[in-house]
């Protein structure tokens, strides 16, 4: 066999072998046209309900939402913290009272019967009040000094108290609390003299009405 011919045959096949890959890739494209043909009806419809969603406007209607829940609650959290701070300062800034007895360096003596008075220009319902030591600066407890720590006034100007067993030394009325509502006021200092254990009667109460006080 000549070149030629083998050339030629050679030319033949390689030929035939295109032309078969041709035709099936020919085959394979029409192939898929006809998948994504079927498949038109179901893309169409997913298109659809996309179209259906509108995310604009499900995010605006969220977005609203959302702020008019977070208005709302800062409006009614403000208004209650408004509300506290006015009353709370309002308390505070009115409640007062100013001792009028025990006067400056007042002579108290143990047993004797005092009336201890101020002014105010409130109505106090309720003191918290105690006697506290002028030295250590701390409170007497209530079964010593012979002064309640919660007193009920009523909105009265005076208090009777009984000088208890207390240390002689030099003491203050400390007022801690008005109507439940937290105070500081200090009354005069005073002092608390011990009462003389062999005076009678009589002496005893001339003591006690040398500071306006009495034997009871």
């Amino acid at each position: 066999m000549t070149s030629a011919k083998r050339i030629f045959i050679v030319t033949i096949v390689l030929l035939g072998g295109v032309s078969l890959f041709g035709l099936w890739s020919y085959n394979q494209i029409n192939v898929a046209f006809d998948s994504v043909t079927s498949l038109r009806p179901q893309i169409a419809s997913v298109v659809s309900v996309v179209k259906k969603i509108e995310p604009e406007g499900v995010i605006q209607i969220a977005t609203t939402t959302v702020l008019e829940n977070v208005n709302a609650t800062s409006s009614t959290s403000a208004l209650q913290s408004t509300s506290t701070v006015v009353g709370t300062t309002t308390e505070d800034s009115n409640l007062n009272m100013s001792f009028v007895y025990p006067v400056v360096k007042s002579e108290l003596y143990q047993g004797c019967t005092y009336q201890i008075t101020w002014t105010t220009k409130n109505n106090i319902k309720n003191v918290d009040m105690a006697l506290v030591d002028g030295g250590s600066q701390k409170k007497i407890t209530s079964g010593t000094s012979g002064l309640s720590t919660l007193i009920v006034l009523n909105n009265e100007k005076t208090l009777m108290w009984k000088v208890g067993n207390v240390w002689p030394g030099k003491y203050f009325f400390l007022v801690s609390g008005i109507n439940d509502i937290v105070v500081k006021i200090k009354s005069f200092a005073f002092n608390v003299n011990s009462m003389p254990d062999k005076a009678s009667v009589s002496q005893k109460k001339a003591f006690c009405q040398e500071a306006g006080g009495d034997l009871i």
